[in-house]
């Protein structure tokens, strides 16, 4: 027997993009924006940061563009022309007014930024969820209490559901967990142990409903094979994601995707 459709649809030309939900639809997205990107990189008229040795321009995150440059006189005339090329080329066109730049040396802004096309932020903006300001250093002041008064609102929120201790344990792996893995492994800058202890407390107020504790939080931390909870510790991931940077400096030459020497080291104990 053939298979008929229940509703008959005229066919959607091509350019009418995906289906909405369509998991090719953020690959493809990648797939399109990329020469955009590899043209920034190549272009020699549009200036990074060199940090040893390496010129860095762009990052990239889904439809989320980080741009790190110099010369703003000349990169940003550049970028602009290369922008245009690219919409009329692609049928992508970025909108500048909603681009928003923040000047990082004090001397740049606003002299040299007056014809440019973006929303300059004098006091910082935001990209994937982290504001960034000038100077670095006051990055951590910007968004380490704002995370922790939004967890805090929340676990309030939840203290009256009916959770059992395991319930209660799962939700943070699954909702706070990645709410506070990514801050701090974006932020390059030393953390404070005093925020770690405030979520720690916070995480046994919700575990326990705001009673007293009857299990040690070290033994709730171990992993179910061990009769513990899988609790996670945030200090202990803070650290995780803070010793592969001086290992890929120590071991990977020239940042190549190659398994440095530790790597294999590792890899061959767990197999002995």
């Amino acid at each position: 027997t053939s298979e008929r459709p229940l509703f008959k649809k005229k066919n959607s030309p091509t350019e009418a993009s995906t289906r909405q939900g369509c998991p090719a639809s953020p690959a493809l997205f990648i797939l399109a924006l990329e020469p955009l990107a590899c043209a920034i990189r190549a272009n020699e008229n549009i200036q990074g940061i060199d940090i040893g040795g390496y010129n860095f321009k762009a990052s990239l995150y889904a439809d989320d563009i980080l741009l790190t440059l110099t010369n703003p006189n000349q990169s940003i005339s550049q970028l602009l022309t290369l922008l245009e090329l690219f919409g009329k080329n692609s049928g992508y066109k970025i909108n500048c007014s909603k681009s928003e730049a923040i000047p990082l040396n004090q001397y740049t802004f606003p002299s040299h930024l007056g014809t440019a096309p973006f929303v300059w932020k004098s006091q910082g903006m935001k990209y994937l969820g982290i504001v960034i300001k000038s100077p670095i250093c006051k990055i951590f002041e910007l968004n380490g209490p704002n995370i922790l008064k939004t967890i805090k609102e929340d676990i309030r929120r939840w203290a009256a559901l009916p959770l059992s201790l395991w319930g209660r344990a799962e939700v943070i792996k699954m909702n706070l967990l990645p709410r506070l893995t990514f801050p701090i492994s974006a932020i390059p800058l030393k953390v404070p142990q005093k925020w770690f202890k405030e979520i720690d407390t916070l995480f046994t107020q919700f575990l326990w409903n705001g009673k007293k504790p009857r299990i040690n939080r070290k033994k709730l931390t171990m992993p179910k094979g061990k009769c513990g909870l899988g609790v996670p510790s945030i200090y202990m991931y803070y650290l995780a994601f803070n010793v592969r940077y001086p290992l890929t400096w120590g071991y990977n030459e020239k940042n190549h995707r190659t398994p440095g020497s530790w790597e294999v080291h590792v890899s061959k104990k767990n197999h002995t």
